[in-house]
């Protein structure tokens, strides 16, 4: 019935990539390279917390989009670091809350704060081949630009006791029209079961 939050953010820019150049019958397909960091940006969190063995759990990671932008994510793919492996992934989501980075047990149930209650009250959104719904759009001051906020939460499956994971970072692929990009940053989050299941009955996956 614990959520560990820690909101030490360092806003990161996503690089530009790869031209995908696809040779097949005869017929050349192009995917336009979006040059420059492009309208979407990761924020680097840095989260450690104890996790229930056998449960899933949620790691929150914010992005920051360009409202003015229609970014359509493709992929996001999570890596391991300290030596450590990642943790396996579920599923990835999105949800409106400002102040969940970090990672969350249990995802749901009776309890306070579980990720849903604190987190994601009317439900998540999807974010895999959808459009991206930022919230809480705000200008910055010393550049005049907008951005909005969308939280990718992302659920990892269950370890052991003993057993811990980290990731090290994590990669969005996403396009703007016919504009592919990606964008990376280096993460700080680590979790590690404890020798006795913490978490309370009532705990479900993502829906």
């Amino acid at each position: 019935m614990r959520g560990f939050v820690r909101r030490h953010w360092r806003v990161v820019t996503g690089a530009a990539v790869v031209l995908l150049l696809a040779i097949g019958g005869g017929i050349q397909a192009f995917r336009t390279v979006g040059f420059g960091h492009g309208p979407l940006t990761i924020v680097s969190v840095n989260s450690f917390g104890t996790i229930p063995r056998g449960h899933p759990v949620v790691a929150v990671v914010p992005v920051v989009v360009d409202p003015s932008q229609v970014a359509v994510i493709d992929s996001v793919v999570v890596k391991g670091g300290d030596a450590r492996r990642g943790p396996d992934v579920l599923t990835v989501v999105g949800d409106r809350a400002t102040n969940c980075a970090g990672i969350w047990w249990p995802i749901q149930g009776v309890f306070r704060n579980t990720f849903f209650s604190r987190c994601a009250p009317h439900g998540t959104i999807p974010v895999i081949g959808h459009p991206v719904q930022v919230a809480d759009v705000s200008t910055d001051a010393s550049t005049g630009s907008a951005g909005g906020v969308i939280n990718l939460a992302i659920e990892v499956k269950p370890v052991g006791a003993g057993h811990c994971w980290v990731i090290g970072r994590v990669t969005i692929q996403y396009h703007v029209g016919s504009r592919h990009y990606t964008a990376a940053t280096g993460e700080s989050l680590t979790a590690c079961a404890g020798p006795v299941d913490l978490a309370h009955p009532g705990t479900a996956p993502l829906e």
